[in-house]
């Protein structure tokens, strides 16, 4: 088939039905060069797309040698997909060139990529071994040679020489001398035009395996782990005895790896992304698990109780009425923490809730810490003492603000202001004065909560930490947070059933940091209208297919998705040095004392499941009584069950015929999920581990094996 839209229509095939594969093959090759893995992704229930890039195979190739770029490969290949007019998002798979190709769409489409799986990929110049390093600047030469170069030399040449085309068989090598001589051979010049990828890699978030063969001698095997590292949410295995081209070579384990990866990362095949009931809940049941959730996690902290920063908004209220039902009243200290700029409503609103709960409560006025600190003298609303004047002008620079930024000021500020030029004070300024107000608070909660052995609840919820609507290091700080599953509108139906006052509820969510800003206007849109975008996005759906389901805006949903890009570094722990494995010793440092070897760690998911009684602590599970199945999939995976009776945990290989809990996840995130490199929110909310039957149980597990 021809794409028949662009300047340049690509040939492509098509096989099979089911959720979507596009394969991209790499420099010098064809759609044919997915030949032995296109049949396997067929018979196990996948659509397979494979094309020619532009100057390859069967698509056009270009008589102006100046066509052959890499920005012109890209701009012909999102032609392609776009005419594809594919309802889900898809599956990408890119080799060499086509891993290139496949960073740069996941980087521009991230909510069209569902998952992706890169073989040897190219994303910077600097992983070419030393011969082809030194061979870019005489690409015209080349061009020159292979154009005179009859095909049975080009047979000869790649059927003998190893250099290029490792561990492969004759077949194959055939093959890849018929794509070559099939090529424009211009394709050569490619390559010099490809940009580095290399600074671009932490913003690409769709998530991604990466393959590579050990014994590559195009592209220098260690490349692929720094790719590893440098993309957001990326896992990486080297395939022993393989080359360039591993999905040639060994064409079984590598769909099997695919397979795993995909399962792992289902696309939704349904007709709409979501419907307007998606979002509702069971509040008892939800109720009931956080309850419980809060009950052991102040178990495992060993604390007396818990503290509550209440605000009088809808997230402190509601937390606070589970924990006051979790652990009764008497457990629960609740801290009102007002400052100059806080609504007298919101104490009014708080003290209510505290009644109502039977709550203990303290005040503690902030005002002085941040006066203090010269907080107030930032702006000028210091001389105006009427709230709703202050209201009125502070909306007003609002509106002027995102006028002259072209955006809404939150979201130009969630990363740093560099390049705002002479816009960058006053957002300079608002973020200072508003987020050292949440950093006091938590100083001052933290500060409580040591005096009285308190656990501090957060009341973050998922809406808010999604889109970055939380201080660093401020309210996104605390040591549970019992809401973070639930979107704004979820906690809003759970507020419903814990009788909160119906002030609260209808009253419009605002931080209450500055008067006039709520949260409606900083975020750019209702709470609704968010969660909706937000849910169909973790669905998988499409800037299409979320409009088309939600009737929402498309506009509204690329805003949602770049406050989600730029407040990534919100949802992660701070970069820091990769300094090898090893750590540095001084020089004059003491020989250690002789003592008894403990046990190496664990290294693999095999070791770490199997070790779990090791690790069991039943003191933390009394009366505990239930058996968790673990299905580990792709490299070093497999199938265990853990039974917990009578205060032992027995771990046994294989399926259990009635598990009470099942957890699904990929063999190397269990492996960072044990050992602290992923951190258990961040794999839930990523969909990389995969829970079903009693869910309160299995989160039970944290406190039952403290790794």
């Amino acid at each position: 088939m021809n794409a028949s839209k662009g300047r340049w229509p690509l040939h492509y095939v098509v096989d099979g039905d089911g959720p979507p594969v596009i394969l991209i093959h790499g420099i010098s090759a064809s759609q044919a060069d997915w030949w032995r893995l296109m049949p396997l992704l067929v018979s196990a229930g996948y659509r397979a797309i494979a094309v020619d890039l532009l100057g390859h195979g069967d698509s056009p190739k270009p008589q102006d040698p100046n066509a052959y770029t890499a920005e012109n490969v890209y701009i012909a290949l999102e032609d392609w997909i776009d005419i594809l007019d594919l309802e889900t998002p898809f599956y990408l798979v890119g080799h060499s060139l086509g891993g290139y190709m496949s960073l740069t769409y996941a980087l521009n489409h991230p909510d069209r990529v569902q998952a992706m799986v890169l073989i040897n990929p190219l994303y910077s110049l600097s992983q070419l071994t030393r011969v082809l390093d030194l061979f870019m600047p005489l690409a015209s030469v080349g061009v020159g040679l292979l154009k005179a170069a009859p095909q049975w030399l080009v047979n000869s040449f790649l059927s003998y020489n190893d250099s290029f085309l490792t561990k492969l068989d004759s077949e194959t090598r055939w093959a890849y001398a018929r794509d070559i001589k099939r090529a424009s051979p211009n394709f050569l010049r490619i390559p010099a035009t490809a940009p580095d990828l290399t600074p671009k890699l932490p913003s690409i978030t769709p998530v991604t395996l990466v393959l590579w063969g050990v014994d590559d001698k195009i592209e220098k095997a260690e490349s692929f782990t720094s790719l590893v590292s440098g993309l957001y949410n990326a896992t990486g295995k080297g395939i022993e005895d393989c080359g360039h081209h591993p999905h040639q070579g060994k064409p079984e384990l590598v769909s099997r790896m695919l397979l795993d990866f995909f399962q792992s990362h289902p696309i939704d095949m349904g007709e709409g992304v979501l419907t307007e009931e998606s979002l509702r809940i069971d509040p008892a049941q939800i109720a009931r698990q956080i309850e419980e959730f809060i009950r052991d996690q102040v178990d495992a902290f060993k604390r007396d109780g818990v503290v509550v920063a209440m605000s009088g908004g809808l997230d402190s209220t509601v937390v606070a009425s589970l924990a006051a039902r979790a652990l009764g009243a008497e457990k629960v200290k609740a801290l009102l923490l007002p400052e100059r700029d806080s609504s007298p409503d919101s104490k009014t609103d708080a003290l209510r809730e505290i009644d109502r709960l039977g709550l203990g409560y303290e005040e503690v006025s902030i005002t002085p810490m941040l006066s203090a600190m010269g907080i107030y003298g930032l702006t000028p609303l210091r001389v105006l003492g009427i709230r709703s004047l202050k209201a009125a002008i502070v909306q007003q620079q609002h509106r002027v603000q995102a006028e002259a930024l072209g955006e809404m000021p939150f979201r130009a500020g969630l990363l740093g202001t560099r390049d705002l030029g002479d816009k960058k004070k006053l957002i300079d300024t608002g973020n200072a004065y508003t987020r050292v107000k949440h950093r006091m608070r938590m100083v001052t909660l933290y500060y409580h909560a040591d005096l009285d052995n308190l656990l501090v609840l957060g009341t973050t919820n998922k809406s808010e930490a999604m889109t970055g609507f939380v201080v660093k290091w401020g309210d996104n700080v605390a040591d549970v947070e019992p809401l973070l599953p639930l979107y704004k509108t979820q906690v809003r139906q759970l507020a419903g059933y814990l009788g909160v006052s119906r002030t609260i509820l209808e009253k419009a969510p605002t931080p209450d940091l500055i008067p006039g800003i709520v949260d409606g206007l900083a975020l750019g849109m209702d709470y609704e209208t968010l969660d909706k975008i937000l849910w169909g996005l973790e669905m998988g759906g499409t800037t299409r297919s979320i409009t088309e389901a939600l009737q929402v805006s498309p506009a509204q949903v690329e805003h949602v998705q770049e406050m989600q890009r730029r407040s990534e570094h919100l949802r992660k722990l701070p970069p820091y040095p990769d300094l090898g494995a090893a750590p540095v010793q001084p020089v004059s440092a003491p020989a250690p004392e002789a003592r008894e070897e403990e046990p190496a760690a664990p290294r693999t998911a095999t070791q770490w499941v199997e070790r779990l009684s090791q690790y069991f602590q039943p003191d933390r599970a009394r009366g505990a009584k239930a058996v968790i199945q673990f299905h580990l999939t792709g490299e070093g995976g497999g199938d265990w069950y853990a039974v917990i009776e009578n205060g032992t945990c027995t771990v046994t290989r294989g399926v259990s015929g009635a598990p009470h809990g099942t957890i699904t996840m990929s063999a190397s995130d269990y492996v960072d999920l044990a050992s602290g490199k992923l951190g258990g929110i961040r794999a839930f909310m990523t969909g990389r581990v995969k829970t079903s039957g009693d869910i309160t149980l299995l989160r039970k597990m944290q406190a039952w094996f403290p790794v």
